[in-house]
């Protein structure tokens, strides 16, 4: 789970379901889902808010999800059965480590 940077919103994975959840704090409802990719993990919300990133276990991928609009915008291959994912406090890059490959992905958010 992340949270936005100002609060108002809650990102959750739902492993099972292959999707996150949107929760407006204020109300404590779910306000959307989002489709991503298989078995998603980890997830990170960026520095201004403007995108999550959600890394798919299943799918050895990462989706970019727009949270103006609540869509994927992109989806990124990375490295065999990724958990978890941070994005530096400036915004510019995204890490997941990769469970299967034993390795880090480093992703350069400027070229997605």
């Amino acid at each position: 789970m992340a949270f936005s940077p100002d609060g108002n919103y809650a990102y959750v994975v739902n492993h099972g379901g292959d999707s996150v959840s949107v929760i407006d704090t204020a109300t404590n409802k779910v306000t959307d889902t989002i489709p991503v990719g298989t078995r998603p993990e980890g997830l990170a919300v960026s520095p201004d808010g403007h995108s999550a990133y959600v890394a798919n276990k299943g799918a050895d991928t990462v989706s970019v999800i727009d949270t103006a609009t609540n869509k994927v915008t992109h989806t990124i291959p990375v490295f065999n059965g990724p958990l978890w994912v941070a994005v530096s406090p400036d915004g510019t890059v995204a890490y997941t480590t990769n469970l299967g490959a034993g390795s880090v992905s480093v992703i350069d958010i400027a070229t997605t």
